[in-house]
């Protein structure tokens, strides 16, 4: 029998397998600078510096702030690994996205398997096909089904 686990070591496994701990702020896009696991604000630009502890607690911030998230927008009951999953979506692609996003849709209608193939619906930046975006998607789509993340993505 398999052992019960929360939401959040899923949401972490699962950024931290796609998210590389930078612990200088670097420019991913335009004038969009990240810092930590893919941690960007307002307080983030050229320069910003964190130390370990303090990108792990901001991940720990940002997985339980988007968690809350995804209870008030999801309208079914979540499973631990489809919460988990959903939280590292949200994490990756914006909530506003999400808000908008036909995943959301077919699951509030609860939809769920429909809503399971959304997630490879989202692997572009600027229109273009991205392979760390590729696999992620597939790897949170596997997780939100059920498949556990002692299996590498």
């Amino acid at each position: 029998m398999e052992k019960a686990i929360h939401w959040e070591k899923v949401a972490k496994h699962i950024i931290k397998e796609f998210e590389t701990c930078e612990l200088v702020a670097y420019e991913a896009k335009q004038d969009v600078w990240k810092i930590g696991y893919g941690y960007s604000g307002k307080d983030v630009s050229k320069g910003t510096a964190w130390t370990k502890v303090r990108a792990e607690m901001e991940l720990e911030n940002y997985v339980e702030s988007d968690g809350d998230y995804i209870e008030a927008t999801v309208s079914v009951p979540l499973t631990e690994y489809e919460k988990g999953a959903l939280v590292s979506f949200v994490r990756s692609l914006g909530r506003v996205a999400f808000a908008k996003s036909n995943l959301l849709k077919l699951l509030n209608k609860g939809n769920t398997a429909d809503a399971a193939e959304q997630f490879e619906k989202h692997t572009k930046e600027n229109g273009q096909v991205v392979k760390r975006l590729t696999r992620r998607r597939g790897y949170e789509r596997f997780v939100f089904l059920g498949g556990s993340i002692e299996d590498k993505a």
